[in-house]
């Protein structure tokens, strides 16, 4: 069955783990044979979650639903759908439980791309509008920021423009979780180390700049520190331009990595 088909005992030690548990979980069924849950396929933070669901199932009255997030054999997180139904004897009495477990992860990151597409592209249409109505470019700068933090995965956009006659970025405009990151950033277009960020590097080219892990980027050294104490993840970095020419930043940070795609 292409559907995991797991079978646990009263104590909750698994007796049966058919092949497409192993393509899910990464362990054999010698692995698994006699081995409680909680050491191979759930997190620490779900047991009492998990416990709850366990003692009502024992009960022998209902089918349980949930979607968990699970542990593979490799250390990955992947997203789950559970199925748990009560096995009696003749008599009734519980024997085990019979799980059917299907990853859902990929549905669940293509849900949340359709979900991140619509908010920005509502977004966009709000920024539109506001070209037309805004009293003033302060006034637009600072709704557009506005606009971008609504989408639950921004947790901070700002817009930085070059000082005339230097390569110095101020910021103009900024919304969502700062805690006094600008005061600490220094964005230069000059050839040292803060000149070759992400966004020194945007102002440079002229092209977007996206960072998805930032953690792991050496561009984004300079700021590391500072970004991972503030919960930024992911970076989009894109130029501003007025006939042809580069005059500023907008600079959108994520909590959540992979938070950008080419979209």
């Amino acid at each position: 069955m292409p559907i995991a088909l797991i079978v646990w005992d009263v104590d909750f030690r698994v007796q049966s783990w058919n092949p497409a548990a192993e393509n899910i979980f990464g362990f054999s069924n010698q692995e698994v044979l006699g081995k409680h849950p909680y050491g191979l396929v759930m997190p620490k933070e779900a047991q009492p979650h998990v416990d709850t669901i366990w003692d009502r199932l024992l009960e022998g009255d209902m089918t349980a639903h949930s979607i968990n997030e699970n542990v593979t054999k490799d250390g990955r997180t992947i997203i789950c759908r559970w199925t748990n139904t009560p096995l009696r004897k003749a008599d009734g009495t519980v024997m085990g439980v019979l799980s059917m477990v299907q990853d859902i992860a990929e549905r669940k990151r293509a849900e949340m791309k359709v979900k991140k597409l619509y908010t920005l592209q509502s977004a966009i249409k709000e920024i539109n509008e506001l070209l037309l109505r805004a009293r003033s470019e302060q006034e637009l700068f600072r709704e557009i920021c506005h606009h971008l933090t609504t989408a639950d995965f921004v947790r901070f956009a700002w817009i930085g423009l070059l000082q005339e006659g230097t390569t110095e970025i101020k910021s103009v405009a900024h919304a969502g979780f700062e805690d006094e990151f600008l005061s600490i950033v220094e964005v230069t277009m000059d050839e040292m180390d803060l000149g070759t960020g992400p966004r020194g590097i945007t102002l440079k080219t002229h092209k977007p700049v996206i960072i998805n892990d930032i953690e792991k980027n050496p561009s984004y050294d300079p700021w590391w520190e500072e970004a991972l104490k503030r919960g930024y993840a992911a970076l989009a970095a894109m130029p501003l331009v007025r006939d042809s020419e580069v005059i500023g930043i907008l600079c959108i940070s994520s909590g959540t990595g992979d938070a950008f795609g080419d979209e």
